[in-house]
């Protein structure tokens, strides 16, 4: 029997051609990589924003919210595709159109805490998200609250009274599911200990906290139990400032205290590994002291740090950026104001 090659070559070349579809749809397309890194930076006290361009290494842009006082404070966070800003202050909270610069709507409450992909926000005045249902019954005084990097969860620290005394507790939220609470206990002999003043939460899987007594050190606390094991200690006057980067592959981590009072810092950003919990890298703070307040872009590739500094007279106009693919300090460049509240398209930032 005489076999015809051609349709059979054509079939198996239709095959090939079916898996290399089948594989592609597989695989989603990545997303593409942004012309320009922009950061939105507010003033400690103020009404003007300035944008910096990683690409250009400078200032590109400046304007005003006219609708807010020049005494007030602003807490800022770029929403969705980068088209608006929502500036939170004195009760109130604008949306700015960042192609016109115009105030577009003004809603009546003050909302500093949004999402990453400014789907949800909390109310820090209410505790509580825009159908007003609080984190928890139990909550009380609320020490901190952060979203997580992934937009439906958020975490909090609350102040729980066991024993007549307020220990602090963790708490997990599911703003589409359930909440879960951990009183949080340190790891030698299973006491609680006094002072969490800092987090930030790796997936769905550990946080990442700042706490004291005994000692000032950067712990971890798997979200499966109750124990926070420390991974560094610092000096004894440190607090200490975290940040997990928008993939949760790594936490980024500082000590800042009063040096008026003696505290020496370290002048180092540490990076941890969050899965081995392994130290990978110190990055020297070159001409900048310490930093409270680390901004990181959605592509986890740069680092904008603000600097640090309770003295009466504070001339620090100055942010720093950070190359996080080589660990690299790039420089610090003036804002011509002390800087306040900064924010990045999706980034990832600690605090305010």
């Amino acid at each position: 029997m005489k076999i015809n090659r051609i349709p059979l070559v054509g079939l198996l070349l239709g095959i090939v051609a079916l898996i290399a579809v089948i594989n592609c749809k597989d695989k989603p397309t990545p997303p593409p990589e942004p012309e320009e890194h922009l950061f939105y930076i507010a003033p400690a006290i103020g009404n003007m924003v300035k944008v910096f361009s990683v690409e250009r290494a400078a200032m590109v842009d400046s304007f005003m919210v006219d609708s807010v006082d020049e005494t007030w404070q602003m807490r800022i966070h770029v929403i969705g595709d980068d088209s608006l800003l929502a500036v939170s202050t004195s009760g109130k909270t604008f949306l700015v159109d960042l192609e016109s610069k115009e105030v577009t709507s003004t809603f009546p409450r003050e909302s500093v805490v949004f999402s990453r992909d400014s789907r949800y926000y909390f109310n820090s005045v209410l505790w509580s998200f825009p159908d007003h249902v609080l984190v928890s019954e139990e909550a009380g005084d609320i020490m901190w609250v952060s979203f997580c990097n992934r937009s439906e969860t958020m975490t909090y620290v609350y102040l729980k009274s066991i024993d007549e005394f307020p220990w602090p507790t963790f708490g997990f939220y599911s703003i589409t599911g359930d909440s879960v609470c951990n009183w949080i206990r340190y790891s030698h002999g299973g006491a609680p200990f006094a002072a969490v003043y800092s987090f930030a939460v790796s997936g769905l899987k550990r946080a990442f906290i700042g706490g004291a007594n005994p000692g000032n050190f950067l712990g971890v606390i798997d979200f499966a139990c109750d124990t926070v094991r420390p991974l560094k200690f610092f000096n004894a006057d440190a607090w200490i400032v975290p940040v997990v980067s928008p993939d949760d592959k790594y936490v980024f981590f500082t000590d800042v205290g009063v040096t008026q009072f003696g505290f020496s810092p370290s002048e180092h950003i540490f990076v941890f590994e969050t899965e081995t919990e392994d130290s990978i890298a110190a990055i020297p703070l070159e001409g900048m002291d310490m930093v409270d307040y680390m901004v990181i872009s959605d592509d986890g590739k740069y680092m904008i740090g603000r600097p640090y500094d309770l003295s009466e007279i504070n001339d620090t106009t100055a942010i720093c950026l950070i190359n996080l693919e080589n660990y690299e300090f790039m420089g610090t460049f003036t804002c011509g104001f002390l800087p306040g509240s900064i924010s990045a398209k999706y980034a990832a930032r600690n605090g305010l």
